[in-house]
C-alpha cells in the first residue's frame, strides 16, 4: 500500500513513501518526465504522482471501469 522512492546514487537514501488506499499493482515513470510517476492499485486507482515533491498531481478512478472482468 506504498511506494518509496530511493536515491540511488546520492546519500540521501529514502527519498518519499507514496502512501495509497489499497495495494499497488504498477508503478512506472513517464518516459519524457523524469519526475512523473503513474501508480495503478488493485482498488481500482490511477494516480499520477511529482515524484520529486511527493505529492499527487492527478487521480482517476477506474473501479466501475473494471467492474464487469472478464466474462
Amino acid at each position: 500500500m506504498t511506494v518509496k522512492l530511493w536515491d540511488i546514487f546520492g546519500k540521501q537514501g529514502l527519498l518519499e513513501t507514496l502512501e495509497h488506499s489499497s495495494e499497488v499493482v504498477s508503478c512506472d515513470f513517464h518516459p519524457n518526465l523524469k519526475s512523473e510517476l503513474v501508480t495503478t492499485t488493485l482498488g481500482g486507482q490511477m494516480f499520477l504522482w511529482d515524484a520529486e515533491e511527493g505529492n499527487i498531481k492527478s487521480f482517476v478512478e477506474c473501479k466501475n471501469d473494471i467492474c464487469g472482468g472478464r466474462l
